[in-house]
């Protein structure tokens, strides 16, 4: 049996004393950290009301303290680890007794048999067994550090459940906002509600508010990421074509390829676009993202009438539908008002109740704010407030307006010493709506067919034209639309979709236009909503002018002899092509009788008529029998092509020849020429400056 055994059980029990300390010493060091940190953490947030951001970096910073200070005050303690002999060399220092100890402890091992005299180990373990047993081992074991650590803590401790136990609100909240979360501390003045034009948007979980705005958006944007994949494809596909086969065949098009290239380049920015939208959180501020959102179906709308391939017509129709669903998307993300009605902001308060207070109103578009200022609700019984506790007489309403709401806004309530997180109101947008009207001019003029510009709400067709008539919204689907002819309603029709709707022109002046025509189109969508003023529009006639036609005389000579040719040059033009072309040849005798002679220069049979004729005719006076004295009369005569319609008819100025003898002829060549060679002379003089004045 071991003679040491008594003074082994000791040192063991002062080992186990020791770890115990230095365990206390080191964790009572990190409670205490960790609990100064925790009330730093709380006086900078109750101070600063922290944002979100600013919580997290006050996570890491709390995180970057603990660990300096685990390093510095408890890791020390804990990164300590005794035996026996350990003890035994710190009671030997104690007590001054050299080695002794040590010694007796390694004679006393198995190993000891092996070395020197057994005497002389026999001897000092029996020394050693005989003055242990008056040895105290524990004394000078300190104990300061624990006790001074474990007052410390407990101090801390008190102070923390103290602060607890007396704002117990102060103590959730920050508990919350820890995790993140929008509490709020309790203040003096309480926010018990907030009503949006009657939807409560205050209390709210967060979750929940999240989870549904984030719902909304993906349910509006699932099917216009489609749609936009779709139109980013087939601009590709039309700017290559345009790059390619077309300029090979018809030559470049660039107005058609830029606008397929940056129709492809606004569906890539759309796409990042819905990406952020669907990846929106409550706390972060949807202004960037509406405003190039706007943006970019501000430049789709803009490309109309720019694209001359279909497949970016049908591609740009696609991109402009899903950008204003975006746009209305983001509009709703938060309680939605009709654009243009008024803006009711209800709040019900209660603890110290202010005079006034404010909402600020930001503008998600333009970044611009404004102040409503909140009056309160007089007239209010407690019952009417909705409360009938012996509290309710600390309650009141305010209220704040604005007459007309027309986009979504960012906004946050300030009154008394409470004020809310930055929330979204939406606005339910009016119908986005575009008239298309394609004209179908009649068969004789359809060269004048021009393609139909979406938008246009002013077109000129020519007299007799079908105007398919269709209206379409780009960014809802609409309930109703009709168009108002001449105070006459015609309803249209919806297709599948309800975003476009045709018009059946049979029975409508669209069906053959043959006046000018005044419409206003009129509109009702899903919401409830109309348009803020009727789309107004005009139809003009574009005339069909009656052909025109010339003739002259070559010579100019008005007289004739009964048996002269005369060659005559005529001219005749209109805008969609000459049916016929014909001269009237009216003589006079000298005994006073008459007779008329049509004889036709041009008559259309078939194919397209023809726009413009220039000829000579060669008259031939002795058919006509006509002897000196008598008088002939020409005048041309053109009449133009209108189908099925009286063609219009157009004479010219009257050629007339007076028939005469020899001598009479003569005489008017000889004027002729008299005429001529004065207007030579003057034509030189003029030339020369001759007879001016100096």
């Amino acid at each position: 049996m071991s003679r040491l055994r008594t003074l082994r059980s000791r040192l063991a029990g002062l080992r186990s004393q020791r770890a115990l300390l230095r365990a206390g010493t080191g964790w009572f060091a990190v409670g205490v950290a960790v609990l100064w940190i925790v009330l730093a953490t709380f006086l900078v947030d109750w101070t600063l009301e922290t944002s979100v951001v600013q919580r997290l970096v006050l996570w890491l910073l709390g995180l970057l303290g603990l660990g300096w200070a685990f390093s510095r005050f408890a890791r020390p303690h804990l990164g300590v680890t005794e035996t026996d002999e350990d003890v035994a060399l710190v009671v030997e220092r104690q007590h001054g007794v050299d080695t002794d100890l040590i010694a007796a402890m390694q004679f006393e091992s198995s190993a000891a048999g092996n070395w020197g005299s057994t005497q002389l180990r026999t001897a000092v373990v029996d020394c050693v067994a005989d003055f242990s047993n008056e040895l105290d081992v524990y004394e000078g074991l300190d104990r300061t550090a624990f006790g001074r650590r474990a007052v410390l803590l407990a101090v801390t401790v008190v102070v923390v459940v103290a602060g607890v136990l007396l704002a117990p609100g102060h103590a959730g909240a920050f508990a919350s906002r820890m995790l993140l979360a929008r509490t709020h501390y309790p203040t003096a003045t309480r926010i018990e509600s907030i009503t949006v034009n009657g939807t409560t948007v205050f209390p709210v979980a967060d979750d929940e508010e999240f989870d549904s705005l984030r719902q909304l958006a993906v349910v509006a944007q699932s099917g216009s990421m489609v749609e936009l994949e779709l139109a980013h494809d087939a601009a590709r596909s039309a700017s290559d074509t345009s790059d390619s086969w077309f300029d090979a065949w018809f030559g470049p098009d660039e107005p058609t390829a830029n606008a397929a290239r940056e129709l492809s380049e606004l569906c890539r920015r759309q796409n990042q676009v819905v990406a952020r939208m669907l990846a929106y959180s409550a706390d972060e501020d949807l202004s960037p993202v509406f405003r190039d959102q706007r943006r970019i179906a501000e430049s789709l709308d803009g490309l109309v009438g720019r694209a001359e391939l279909d497949d970016i017509r049908d591609a740009l129709d696609a991109a402009r539908t899903a950008a204003h669903e975006s746009v209305a998307a983001v509009g709703r993300l938060g309680p939605s008002v009709p654009h243009g009605q008024e803006l009711e902001i209800e709040l019900v308060l209660s603890g110290e109740i202010p005079e006034s207070g404010g909402v600020n109103v930001f503008d998600l578009d333009s970044g611009s704010g404004t102040v409503l200022e909140f009056q309160k609700r007089a007239g209010e019984s407690p019952a009417e407030q909705g409360d009938s506790s012996d509290d309710s007489a600390e309650r009141a309403t305010f209220v704040a307006t604005l007459p007309r709401f027309v986009d979504a806004v960012r906004y946050d309530v300030h009154v008394g010493d409470a004020w809310t997180e930055p929330r979204l109101i939406g606005v339910v947008p009016l119908p986005v709506v575009s008239v298309e009207m394609q004209p179908t001019p009649p068969a004789y003029a359809a060269r004048a067919a021009a393609p139909s510009v979406p938008g246009q709400l002013q077109q000129s067709v020519v007299e007799g034209s079908r105007i398919d008539f269709a209206v379409r919204c780009t960014n809802k689907r609409l309930a109703s639309a009709v168009v108002e002819i001449d105070e006459e309603q015609y309803p249209l029709q919806p297709d599948e979709d309800r975003r476009t709707w045709r018009l059946d022109v049979t029975d409508t002046p669209f069906a053959e236009v043959r006046n000018a025509v005044r419409f206003a189109v009129r509109v009702e969508d899903a919401d409830g909503l109309s348009l803020e003023r009727p789309l107004q529009g005009f139809v003009r006639i574009k005339p069909d002018r009656p052909p025109r036609i010339s003739a002259d005389i070559k010579y100019g000579l008005p007289i004739a002899l009964p048996n002269a040719t005369r060659s005559l040059d005529y001219r005749a033009t209109d805008d969609y092509g000459l049916s016929r072309v014909s001269v009237l040849l009216e003589v006079s005798k000298s005994d006073g009788s008459t007779s008329r002679d049509v004889r036709l220069l041009y008559d259309r049979t078939s194919g397209r008529p023809t726009d413009e004729i220039t000829a000579a005719y060669t008259l031939d006076f002795e058919p006509l029998g006509l002897v000196e004295g008598d008088q002939l009369k020409l005048t041309f005569e053109a009449h133009d092509h209108r189908g099925s319609a009286t063609p219009a008819t157009a004479v010219s100025e009257p050629i007339a020849f007076r028939i005469g003898n020899e001598v009479e002829v003569l005489r008017e060549m000889q004027k002729l020429d008299e005429r001529a060679e004065r207007d030579l002379d003057a034509i030189i003089r003029r030339e020369l400056g001759i007879g001016e004045s100096p």
